[in-house]
């Protein structure tokens, strides 16, 4: 597999003089290590204010943060969009979505704000919570995956699941869904990528 330049495994392996497969393992444990920042970010950001119990109080993560938050009508198409210079730090969320979903909006902004370097404003297109595809933004991508471990805590799904004492079906689903104030949607998705065996 050919990286940026052309190169593939075998011409990087021998201009260092070693072997394809430590080239190609340095590769994958890179790729995995940059996948798994947005999660370990959100992580860090749950330990920073104390979050231990669903639902996450995202408004008031933000707003410690020192963002003035508006909710107010945007363009269907937009979700959210975030605004950060030397004088003011803004997020702006549509109004004219579900609550869920702009609560999801919200954690995605702020997963721009802890993972990337904002200078002016990025907007957010509604299209990137439905489905990612190859022409989803890797920002936006790694801001989904921090926003979901924000707002769904792997640690604390488990915990619930635990304390409910049930199998996991549609009704838990539905129940905890109302728990962590996401849709059953994005928590049944959220279950599927954390390896758990749905009905």
């Amino acid at each position: 597999m050919p990286d940026a330049n052309g190169l593939n495994y075998q011409d990087i392996a021998e201009h260092f003089d070693c072997n394809k497969g430590t080239i190609f393992n340095m590769v994958k444990r890179d790729r995995a290590k940059k996948f798994m920042h947005p999660m370990k970010m959100a992580q860090k950001v749950l330990k920073t204010y104390n979050v231990d119990s669903p639902p996450i109080d995202i408004k008031a993560i933000a707003k410690a943060e020192g963002f003035k938050l508006y909710n107010q009508k945007l363009p269907q198409d937009v979700s959210g969009m975030i605004e950060k210079t030397k004088s003011q730090k803004n997020i702006y969320i549509n109004s004219g979505h579900a609550p869920t979903r702009q609560r999801f909006s919200l954690a995605h902004e702020l997963g721009h704000h802890f993972l990337h370097t904002i200078d002016g404003e990025h907007k957010d297109n509604a299209t990137l919570f439905r489905k990612e595809n190859e022409t989803t933004p890797e920002i936006d991508k790694e801001a989904n995956r921090f926003a979901s471990e924000l707002l769904m805590p792997d640690k604390l799904i488990r915990k619930e699941i635990a304390l409910s004492g049930k199998e996991i079906d549609e009704i838990l689903i539905g129940e905890l869904s109302s728990t962590f104030e996401v849709s059953p949607i994005a928590f049944t998705y959220r279950l599927q990528n954390l390896g758990f065996e749905l009905p």
